[in-house]
């Protein structure tokens, strides 16, 4: 039944409009829905939150759980750290960023 609902409103997206600008975008979203609802899409995107959360909570570790005289120490020792995790800061809002493309191409708003 689904496949059927979806080949007549395909048809009838052909019809009412250009012939193929609007079937080719039509194809391209069920495309992205069908990737975008797959499993592995979810447990990927899942993996990557907790990661994220993982990095976050070593970051306030290290600056909420030392001392004063520790973060003096660490602010001209520890660059390459601080580096890492503003460079991870920036994969992470990549990655988010383009599974928010993803779903708004694959749902719309």
């Amino acid at each position: 039944k689904l496949k059927e609902a979806a080949k007549q409103k395909h048809e009838s997206l052909a019809t009412e409009s250009g012939p193929d600008r609007e079937e080719q975008d039509w194809s391209l979203q069920q495309k992205l829905r069908r990737y975008v609802g797959h499993s592995m899409f979810e447990i990927f995107f899942a993996s990557v939150i907790g990661l994220n959360a993982l990095v976050l909570g070593v970051e306030v570790e290290m600056r909420c759980g030392a001392t004063y005289d520790e973060i003096q120490v660490s602010e001209s020792g520890d660059v390459l750290i601080r580096q890492a995790l503003e460079f991870s800061s920036t994969v992470f809002t990549a990655v988010f960023t383009a599974e928010l493309i993803l779903r708004i191409g694959a749902f719309g708003l």
